[in-house]
């Protein structure tokens, strides 16, 4: 980073830093996301399937939380 900051300056550095951040984030989002979709796809049953989707839409509102916390 410090390398990138020298080389192209404080912006393109924070926006390489802000994407390298982000990218590490949306790898455990995705994970959780592959795993809800594998459950939700082996369903049948439309109970579970409303079940699971708003369980995975309050885990990405907490994701969302999460991120925008801890970049801070």
């Amino acid at each position: 980073s410090t390398g990138i900051r020298n080389y192209f300056g404080e912006q393109i550095a924070f926006y390489f830093t802000f994407i390298s951040y982000y990218t590490q984030f949306l790898i455990i989002l995705s994970l959780s996301g592959i795993t809800f979709f594998i459950i939700i796809y082996a369903n049948t049953n439309e109970l579970v399937i409303k079940i699971f989707t708003a369980i995975y839409c309050v885990i990405l509102i907490a994701w969302a939380t999460l991120f925008m916390s801890s970049w801070r």
